[in-house]
């Protein structure tokens, strides 16, 4: 037997678009996708690339593949958000939305599925398949991923010459006196006419 399975999950929101900065996903990004937006009967195979997904009221139908296995989360505007865990079964994400345009009370509803969607499962006859998936709420905003350190990397060591008092020299001297502090022209036939 083959077969599909998924489920799809609604979630209330604040306003889209004009809340869309902070209705996002967290955790698709990397994923190979089959986006069905344009046209249903012609997938695009693509990467997503982006670290978040904004629900901006615009048509989404999109399947992450292998995305199951990430850690996903949904903000839905506030300072909550959603985390889907699917510990058997379940291989890939999928966004389901309507634009606001095709749906008006979609502007307030954020819509996210787990399943086995991607390819077909098969299953043996008397085989036993099962999967599992939760969605936990939390009433705080999620730890922001490090997506890499933007600080200021550290600066090179300062060389001991540079650091030495001048050997009795007057007070005042450093290691960089008896450097020149214009540029020298360059001698020759290049050089600056007189």
């Amino acid at each position: 037997m083959r077969f599909n399975l998924a489920t799809l999950s609604r979630f209330v929101t604040m306003q889209q678009p004009q809340c869309s900065d902070w209705v996002k996903v967290l955790g698709l990004g990397g994923s190979q996708t089959f986006d069905y937006t344009d046209d249903p009967r012609y997938p695009k195979l693509d990467l997503c690339e982006e670290d978040f997904l904004h629900y901006r009221g615009q048509a989404i139908d999109t399947t992450y593949v292998g995305a199951a296995d990430a850690t996903v989360y949904l903000c839905p505007g506030n300072r909550t958000h959603f985390e889907f865990k699917q510990p058997a079964g379940f291989r890939d994400m999928w966004v389901q939305q309507p634009s606001i345009e095709d749906a008006e009370d979609y502007s307030r509803v954020a819509s996210i599925g787990t399943g086995y969607v991607a390819t077909e499962k098969k299953l043996a006859p008397g085989g036993v398949w099962y999967a599992e998936s939760a969605i936990r709420f939390h009433e705080r905003y999620w730890t922001q991923p490090v997506f890499g350190d933007d600080s200021m990397p550290p600066l090179a060591p300062i060389p001991p010459e540079l650091l030495e008092d001048g050997d009795g020299e007057d007070e005042g001297s450093d290691a960089f006196d008896g450097l020149p502090t214009e540029p020298v022209a360059p001698s020759g036939p290049e050089g600056p006419e007189e």
